[in-house]
């Protein structure tokens, strides 16, 4: 099934995403080759964050994984908007996420799983990703999970870049 496809079937609506912000001075999208890299993308709405604050010993990972999920289908509409259809990835290369948390939560890869699965869910064998998982103190607009990415473009013919 198209990663199109997908998104309708697990109901998921994409956002506008401007590919440059008004609260930024910088891309969040940049195209090189055949890679696209996907840069500083929370969870927000309607251009505010969604979640906030940061993950502590003792919280449930609920909201964390679920504030990453978000920020991952912010990265999908970032990615749509510069290439017009998700059908052109050919592949997720790399995923690092920035976890804002205290210093004695170490579950920062946990909290990842949000966009993780999601990229699976939607591109399959395609959505396979390594993935970095750093905490930090504190991250812009006090959210609490930030993507970095590295997509892999299909050429004109419709196989995957080399």
């Amino acid at each position: 099934m198209s990663a199109e496809k997908k998104i309708a079937v697990l109901g998921i609506e994409l956002p506008e995403m401007p590919i440059t912000s008004p609260l930024v001075d910088h891309l969040m999208v940049k195209k090189s080759g055949d890679l696209l890299f996907v840069a500083g993308v929370g969870p927000c709405r309607r251009g505010k964050p969604s979640y906030t604050g940061r993950l502590v010993t003792g919280m449930k990972h609920e909201a964390g994984y679920e504030a990453a999920r978000e920020a991952a289908v912010n990265a999908l509409a970032l990615i749509r908007a510069e290439l017009g259809d998700l059908d052109r990835v050919g592949e997720i290369v790399k995923v690092t996420g920035y976890v804002a948390s205290d210093d004695d939560f170490y579950d920062q890869h946990m909290i990842l799983n949000g966009a993780s699965h999601l990229f699976k869910d939607v591109f399959g064998e395609r959505g396979e990703h390594v993935c970095t998982a750093v905490g930090v103190n504190v991250l812009p607009f006090n959210v609490p999970v930030l993507l970095d990415m590295v997509v892999r473009i299909k050429t004109d013919g419709g196989e995957e870049g080399k």
